[in-house]
């Protein structure tokens, strides 16, 4: 997969995830246990830190 696709790939993932719960998914996150709620959390804060390192190796390259 390639740098460009990988970002892409990342950008939908975290625009699905941020979607759900703070948009279109909102009353439904909210009656979500707080243990999921912050496990949805830690998934977009690793993706969100996956794209950050690409990001700079693409810069650095």
């Amino acid at each position: 997969m390639s740098t460009n696709a990988e970002v892409s790939a990342l950008l939908d993932q975290m625009a699905s995830l941020a979607d759900f719960m703070y948009v279109d998914g909102r009353a439904a996150f909210e009656v979500l246990p707080l243990k999921t709620k912050t496990e949805l959390r830690i998934v977009f804060e690793a993706l969100n830190e996956e794209l950050q390192t690409l990001l700079a190796e693409t810069a650095g390259a």
